[in-house]
């Protein structure tokens, strides 16, 4: 495995953060993790394993700025969640200015990217798709799949991917029929995946795994690598 490269690339409006896994490919996977960051455990065993598993490079990051960093939930990153996905059309231009950045940065175009979010980095993956980037393809894992700015129509043809539990009672099932709607009106190629008796955040291995609403599950998170894997190998196939 290449050692982790530190990034720092900015738009007109903040400088960002992530790690850099250079396997020398064609294509690379931005992996965006839960509110934590991109600086956790979580975050680089995500990346490592699709970087073992697929043919591309891997960065690790997400939307915090350089100048701030949640210190927990409660408080802090709630409201900077709830303030983001508030206003989808301004999170859209300020994920259009992040990815243009990132890709400028490292010297990739965004047809070449394909973005992989878990929880939070879920619905920004989502929200980087219907920012019509020409991003190859989108994936949400346990995150929110639906908008309050659902999209007519795409120029490009980003595929989405989503991954989510049947029993979440978090992001319940209507937020996936409200995806699949959205994208099925505006023509959009698009998967969606319901694991049954699988709850919130279940490739997080430190969720309680006796807690009500957020629970790991082993063998949910094993079955989601594979049916991720696997859709990365057909995008990525020539």
């Amino acid at each position: 495995m290449p050692t982790p490269r530190e990034l720092r690339f900015s738009d007109d409006q903040a400088e960002y953060a992530g790690l850099f896994l250079n396997y020398d490919r064609a294509h690379t996977v931005l992996v965006l993790p839960d509110w934590r960051g991109h600086r956790t455990d979580y975050a680089m065993r995500r990346g490592v394993e699709l970087g073992r598993k697929i043919d591309a490079n891997v960065v690790v990051s997400d939307l915090f700025t350089t100048s701030y960093r949640p210190t927990d939930y409660a408080g802090d990153a709630e409201h900077w969640i709830a303030a983001a996905l508030a206003n989808p059309r301004a999170l859209r231009q300020r994920l259009t200015g992040y990815v243009q950045a990132l890709t400028a940065h490292i010297g990739i175009a965004p047809s070449s990217v394909i973005v992989v979010g878990y929880c939070l980095g879920g619905a920004l993956a989502f929200e980087m798709g219907r920012s019509d980037l020409g991003l190859r393809a989108v994936v949400c894992i346990h995150g929110i799949p639906a908008s309050t700015a659902p999209i007519q129509t795409l120029r490009y043809k980003t595929r989405f991917l989503a991954i989510h539990g049947a029993s979440d009672p978090i992001i319940e099932l209507e937020h996936l029929t409200r995806f699949q709607t959205e994208m099925t009106r505006a023509k959009v190629d698009w998967t969606s995946l319901a694991l049954g008796h699988v709850r919130h955040g279940f490739t997080d291995e430190e969720t309680d795994p006796h807690g009500h609403s957020q629970r790991y599950d082993q063998t949910a998170s094993r079955r989601t690598l594979g049916m991720l894997a696997a859709f990365l190998s057909l995008e990525l196939s020539p």
